[in-house]
């Protein structure tokens, strides 16, 4: 019966019961310093609430087991706590659909496979947080669908040396965890920035990754998406192994010298992935692409490098709009064959475009003789580009065959390029000429059958 008509409303019980759970879920809970522990409040706040943590320290470690908002913000911080905590998670998520934002962790732990923050559910977010640890910033276990955005994790290794970034942790690991982003974070000082084992379709957005080994590791992924990133100072900016149809697209990777194994993109036994609009600059080797097949290296710009391209037991990869510019060795392949090469630029090109169509009628090919020659004597590096040396690579140009060729290349850059290195000072002494001549007298009395 209405009583509307009388001045009064009738509710049903059951909506009654939705509104008062709805008020109380919108109702934050606060924690403060030197009340009830965090860990007391977080779970005495039901299901879909939101605690707000008021600036001060706090003793972890921390779980969450069921979907609340944990918000944070300046003056907050969440440190280890003694007492048996070695064992577990600074703070861990064992929910799904839970939010965390604005708290600095403070992981004082030397482990390097000890976790600050682990998360074992799905559909999560982790934002703003700032991670000090000399074990693994983040580690996603068997967790689909969580969001990692403007984190930023700071470890303990050495960085540019390169020495002691194997006795720490990765900054954020996912471990058998598809569907996953992360994005906007900084990682710094760490083993691998960013690591994926076995896991696949995630997304590596728009990062950067400083003095660490690897910025990027794929390891047995597939489909996975690394774009928009910027990696320096590492040993290595991205490493591809074991992938299978993974994109790493639009990426800035330099100074990646420091260490003798240092490139920018390493592909290795990995196959169907694009490679597409990166630039690498400034790196020991540009691309090292190893038992690698059926990949496409299209309109990156490849610059600065000591060695622009190194590929061995490689097949059928096609490498089409690239820009190779500036590198002290362009290119140079063993026990490769049926890569396909065509349309790209090459600063030392001595092309012929007889019928005026962009591209040179002769074909590039990349010469191996001066890293052969360095490798031999590593000091003859001085005499790159010096007058003469064009003349004694052709001299021992025999068989070219099994060169890297450039079928088709540009006689100018693309319309597309969108970065290229500075031209290199070509002009050399005359004197570097007469030494050249001194320097390959031992190289030429040593070779077989002389």
């Amino acid at each position: 019966m209405s009583l509307i008509g009388q001045g009064r409303v009738s509710i049903p019980w059951r909506a009654l019961l939705v509104m008062f759970g709805l008020l109380v879920w919108s109702v934050p809970v606060y924690a403060e310093e030197g009340s009830d522990s965090l860990q007391a409040v977080i779970d005495r706040a039901p299901p879909g609430s939101t605690v707000k943590i008021a600036p001060g320290t706090y003793a972890g470690p921390i779980t969450l087991a069921k979907p609340i908002t944990l918000f944070g913000g300046p003056g907050v911080r969440i440190v280890n706590g003694g007492g048996g905590s070695e064992d577990r998670p600074l703070l861990l998520l064992q929910t799904s659909g839970a939010n965390v934002q604005g708290v600095r962790l403070e992981d004082k732990l030397s482990l390097p496979k000890h976790a600050t923050v682990e998360v074992r559910g799905d559909n999560n977010v982790l934002s703003d947080l700032t991670i000090a640890t000399a074990g693994i910033g983040i580690r996603l276990q068997g967790a689909d669908g969580n969001k990692i955005r403007g984190v930023h994790i700071q470890g303990t290794g050495v960085g540019r040396s390169g020495g002691t970034v194997f006795t720490v942790g990765n900054g954020i690991e996912l471990w058998n965890s598809n569907d996953n982003r992360v994005e906007n974070c900084r990682i710094a000082k760490v083993q691998d920035g960013v690591y994926l084992d076995t896991s696949r379709r995630n997304q590596v957005l728009n990062n950067v990754v400083q003095d660490s080994h690897y910025a990027v590791h794929l390891m047995f992924t597939g489909e996975s998406d690394i774009s928009g990133n910027r990696f320096a100072r590492n040993i290595t900016g991205v490493m591809v192994m074991g992938d299978d149809g993974s994109r790493v697209i639009g990426n800035h990777i330099e100074k990646q010298a420091a260490n003798v194994q240092a490139q920018g993109i390493l592909v290795y036994d990995s196959h169907h992935c694009l490679i597409a609009e990166n630039h690498v600059i400034g790196n020991r080797i540009g691309f090292y692409v190893d038992q690698a097949s059926q990949n496409r290296f299209v309109d990156n710009t490849i610059a600065q490098n000591f060695l622009g391209l190194y590929m061995t037991a490689s097949r059928d990869n096609d490498f089409n709009r690239n820009l190779w510019v500036g590198n002290v060795v362009q290119a140079q392949a063993i026990s490769s064959r049926d890569n396909r090469m065509a349309g790209n630029y090459w600063d030392d090109l001595q092309g012929l475009d007889a019928d005026g169509d962009g591209r040179s009628d002769l074909p590039y090919q990349a010469s191996p003789f001066l890293l052969a020659l360095t490798r031999a004597v590593p000091a003859y590096q001085i005499f790159f580009q010096a007058p003469g040396t064009f003349v004694l690579e052709q001299l021992f140009a025999g068989d070219t065959r099994r060169w890297l060729t450039d079928t088709a290349p540009l006689m100018k850059p693309p319309d597309t390029a969108t970065a290229s290195a500075p031209p290199m000072d070509k002009t050399v002494p005359l004197v570097s000429f007469f030494l050249l001549g001194l320097g390959l007298y031992p190289f030429l009395h040593h070779r077989p059958g002389v």
